[in-house]
């Protein structure tokens, strides 16, 4: 798997990433609860870090 297009960040002070997209779906497994897409999906908020990061150490998003 190439992984040119990945964007490395720090997992304890990302609680944030801006999508600003009409449609947003989480590819990777992260618990329910654990993050929300807000608004018409103008960013991802990640509530609850731990658990978010606790399945996966990586964060893919399809968007449209």
């Amino acid at each position: 798997m190439s992984t040119e297009l990945f964007k490395q960040v720090d997992i304890t002070q990302t609680l944030e990433i801006p999508l600003m997209v009409k449609k947003a779906k989480l590819v990777s497994t992260h618990p329910n609860g654990s993050y929300k897409l807000e608004g018409e999906v103008d960013k991802l908020v990640i509530s609850d870090p731990n658990a978010f990061w606790s399945a996966s150490k990586y964060l893919v998003i399809v968007v449209d």
